[in-house]
């Protein structure tokens, strides 16, 4: 099955691309996703947004799946579900 990625905020600056997609077993988990950031990507994500340990991304970036966001790592992904990774942004 393929998942849609948009990746917003800083995250932008590790991703090769804002919006790309992943393949994932058929019934994979968000769990699963992460799983696959991590192999693909990881090398570029930093620590104060990647936790290494859990293989997982830290508190400070939201991930948004169908608009409602998402703690729970072994919700099951859907084909063709759009997720966005989004750092919240700074300033006034």
């Amino acid at each position: 099955m393929v998942t849609w990625i948009n990746v917003y905020g800083t995250l932008q600056y590790y991703f090769p691309e804002n919006h790309f997609s992943i393949d994932l077993p058929e019934g994979a988990r968000v769990i699963d996703l992460f799983q696959s950031i991590e192999e693909r990507f990881g090398l570029h994500l930093p620590e104060h947004l990647w936790n290494w340990e859990k293989h997982c991304f830290r508190e400070s970036v939201l991930v948004v799946i169908d608009q409602v966001d998402v703690h729970d790592e072994l919700m099951t992904l859907s084909d063709g579900q759009e997720i966005a990774l989004i750092t919240p942004v700074h300033g006034g």
